[in-house]
């Protein structure tokens, strides 16, 4: 029998609430819509609402009637990967965009002042409130992310980095999430994110495949952080001190090859830096 092969379109599963300020809103018609399709849900009494579309970018309406009188509000250019994504939805408790605009920026100011000050809780608080004005602002789900890992919310914050992206933010969401695995000593959760960080913007592959190398290292995990360390001195733009920890690295692992090409090639980087004389002493101990 001859087997015809085909493609299988994965769909993005996706849900979420829509909120006024912090009430659900029910009730509201919720559609999906780019070039080649409308899907549409709609949200319950509860406000939530969840859909099955193809992975791809979407504008998302909403549709909802008050008094008597239709309403409507979109979001554009939401990128939805495949696998299940939580989405929350905000329809303005405010009319007018500066009203809005300043209602979202008192709550975004007011959420960085508290993550600065170790109040991450009310940090959280404060970006969501804002995001309940306008769930579209990747830099408050970002923020958000953050401070939910920061007070050990590791769940929330994936969630809060998944809608960041969705939105359209960048690598920095994802650093600043391996950044809290860091701090909390779950290193190796910390070079995971580091390194999808560098795969999502190689212009920074050399700066996040080093922060991925030392999370490993400290959590004493040598192969994975000789092999990061390796990644980051063969970036674009590498600092020398990658070519010296990827030296040490490979020289506890045994393999001295490498050891010795790094530590030159840290040593021609660098020949008076700061671990110059240790890199020299490291290689006339390998024979070099």
């Amino acid at each position: 029998m001859q087997f015809i092969p085909f493609l299988i379109a994965i769909d993005a599963m996706v849900g979420g609430t829509l909120w006024m300020g912090a009430e659900p809103v029910s009730g509201c018609k919720v559609s999906f819509i780019n070039e080649s399709m409308t899907v549409v849900a709609q949200t319950g009494a509860d406000g939530k609402y969840s859909i099955s579309v193809p992975a791809g970018t979407y504008d998302i309406k909403l549709e909802r009637t008050v008094a008597g009188r239709k309403k409507w509000l979109t979001y554009d250019d939401v990128m939805l990967g495949d696998g299940n994504i939580m989405i929350d939805l905000a329809w303005p408790s405010v009319d007018g965009a500066q009203q809005r605009s300043a209602l979202v920026r008192q709550n975004f100011d007011a959420g960085k002042a508290a993550h600065a000050a170790g109040r991450y809780q009310d940090a959280v608080t404060h970006f969501m409130d804002a995001l309940r004005e306008d769930s579209s602002q990747h830099a408050v789900w970002s923020a958000m992310a953050t401070s939910q890992g920061m007070a050990g919310a590791f769940d929330a914050a994936e969630k809060s980095a998944a809608a960041a992206h969705a939105w359209g933010a960048g690598s920095s969401t994802v650093s600043n999430l391996a950044y809290a695995y860091h701090k909390a000593g779950r290193y190796e959760d910390a070079g995971m994110k580091y390194e999808e960080a560098a795969r999502m913007e190689p212009t920074k592959a050399s700066m996040y495949y080093a922060n991925a190398g030392a999370a490993y290292l400290a959590g004493r995990m040598n192969a994975k952080a000789e092999a990061a360390y390796k990644m980051a001195s063969n970036a674009s733009g590498a600092s020398a001190t990658s070519w010296y920890f990827w030296g040490v690295c490979a020289q506890g692992n045994n393999n001295n090859a490498d050891a010795l090409t790094a530590l030159r090639g840290y040593l021609q980087a660098d020949p008076n830096g700061r671990y110059a004389s240790d890199a020299r002493q490291r290689i006339t101990a390998m024979g070099g």
